[in-house]
């Protein structure tokens, strides 16, 4: 039996026995309305700008120099004190080194 068909026999056997969809109260349907509208609002923002974020994105990788980023040569022992007895995987932990780095070559 294919997903469709199981969720089809599903949906079937729920109508038999009078369960129908629940549509929830109008204030979490006008809640959820302006969650979605907002989001549209932010996404269509972020297209109409996309390309030039994306070009100025660029131009600051293309920057960079190599030899301007430098990892640190004790990033083994940061990382094991990361997450020594942290609930944090050691990914967790590159990034935020990362963003600690990159926010001290900023300013």
């Amino acid at each position: 039996m294919t997903s469709k068909q199981f969720a089809d026999w599903i949906e079937k056997r729920l109508k038999e026995v009078g369960v129908k969809k629940v549509i929830p109260k109008k204030k979490i349907l006008d809640e959820l309305f302006l969650e979605h509208y907002k989001t549209k609002l932010k996404e269509d923002v972020l297209n109409d700008h996309m390309p030039e974020l994306m070009a100025k994105m660029e131009r600051k990788i293309n920057a960079l120099e190599v030899g301007k980023i430098c990892i640190p040569d004790d990033i083994e022992d940061y990382v094991k004190k990361a997450i020594h007895n942290k609930s944090i995987t050691w990914e967790q932990a590159i990034k935020s080194l990362v963003i600690h780095k990159q926010h001290s070559i900023s300013r």
